[in-house]
């Protein structure tokens, strides 16, 4: 009688209703919720499906069980003994956003707000006043959906390692030419006709831009793995700046760009050495890249709390609908100056992205005929 009257309440037992009893392909799906009958009266169905289904009472039931054993699906009722159904959704949302969740409403006709769907980011929602045939159909879609979001990160994650096992292939003979390319230009192998030091410098810039893409790839694909690791430390900015005096020249080449430096002495940031270099590197080869003429200004600052690093080019500068756009992975600005520069969309997506990491922004500032200026801030260290 009590499981004939939870069944009526719930909604999940009508008249003709029948459930199948051929097996399909079996899913792990976990009910949540603190009424035993109604629990069961959900499960039923499910069960009838040929999934795999399992109970739980409280949201803390519900996380331990999802913190043991991967799942497809959650059903969730909407108020728990230890926490509402939003909150034990939010909670799971932090650390898994691949299981799909139907939420249950304990009232008739209370479907939340569009916004709030949006919000827990879940796949469903069953009201009382639904029945069974509902509830599959919703189970249905939602198995349907992990089903494929989890091929489609599977086949990611492929992608991502074999980028980053390619990626570490090529560094390590390319470090070997760059070796042997400056042994050839100290002497060590005879000396060198003019015509042979200028093709060794041509061959050295394109080696360094072949490697500089290389290392942005490998940082692409660990932080897509989630693998990227950062140190929080006291980092001189003016001396990681200073590093790259030598080799502006060799990115720059022998046009008509002077490289100039305004960098203050003993600017310190809480960041990460390894990731500054990354991203001051980034930030040259981009001006380089772009400015055929005029001048690129290194510069290192304090203004208030923050360290500022920014890199300022006088290239053809960047539309302003595409000054946020060029952050964006694989993009690049339509060339104002009619030319195509080569490069893969990636260096200021990791920029940025680094910077963020490290609690800080990188923005451009940007006029078109008349340049631009990136800017790298960073909390200051005392």
């Amino acid at each position: 009688m009590a499981s004939a009257t939870a069944s009526a309440r719930m909604g999940l037992v009508g008249a003709g209703t029948t459930f199948r009893e051929t097996a399909r392909s079996s899913f792990r799906i976990l009910v949540v919720d603190h009424d035993a009958a109604g629990r069961e009266t959900t499960i039923a169905p499910l069960r009838g499906e040929g999934h795999d289904v399992r109970g739980a009472a409280t949201g803390a039931e519900a996380l331990a069980f999802l913190a043991h054993r991967p799942l497809h699906a959650m059903v969730v009722r909407d108020v728990l003994p230890d926490m509402t159904g939003s909150e034990l959704i939010e909670r799971v949302r932090r650390t898994n956003d691949l299981v799909q969740i139907i939420l249950l409403a304990s009232q008739p006709n209370t479907c939340p707000p569009r916004e709030l769907l949006r919000t827990l980011s879940i796949q469903g929602y069953h009201d009382t006043t639904d029945d069974a045939q509902k509830l599959l159909e919703s189970i249905d879609l939602a198995c349907r959906t992990f089903t494929v979001l989890e091929r489609t990160r599977r086949s990611e994650h492929v992608k991502t390692q074999l980028v980053a096992n390619v990626s570490h292939e090529l560094r390590t003979p390319l470090n070997v030419i760059l070796g042997y390319i400056e042994l050839m230009r100290e002497g060590a192998c005879g000396p060198q006709t003019p015509e042979g030091a200028e093709a060794l410098v041509t061959v050295h810039r394109q080696a360094l831009i072949l490697l500089h893409l290389i290392n942005d790839l490998l940082d692409m694909s660990k932080l897509q793995a989630g693998a990227m690791q950062l140190a929080r430390e006291r980092v001189c900015l003016s001396s990681v700046v200073e590093e790259f005096r030598d080799a502006l020249p060799i990115l720059i080449g022998a046009g008509e760009v002077r490289p100039r430096w305004e960098v203050e002495p003993a600017v310190h940031a809480m960041a990460d050495a390894g990731k500054v270099r990354v991203i001051v590197q980034n930030l040259i080869s981009n001006a380089a890249k772009f400015t055929a003429k005029g001048e690129i200004v290194i510069g290192v600052w304090v203004a208030g709390r923050r360290a500022l690093v920014a890199v300022r080019d006088t290239g053809p500068g960047i539309r302003p609908e595409d000054c946020e756009r060029i952050f964006d992975l694989f993009e690049q600005a339509e060339p104002v100056d009619g030319r195509r520069h080569a490069g893969t969309g990636i260096g200021l997506h990791l920029a940025r992205t680094l910077a963020k990491l490290m609690g800080g922004e990188l923005t451009v500032d940007s006029t078109l005929g008349r340049g631009s200026t990136f800017t790298l801030d960073l909390p200051v260290a005392d």
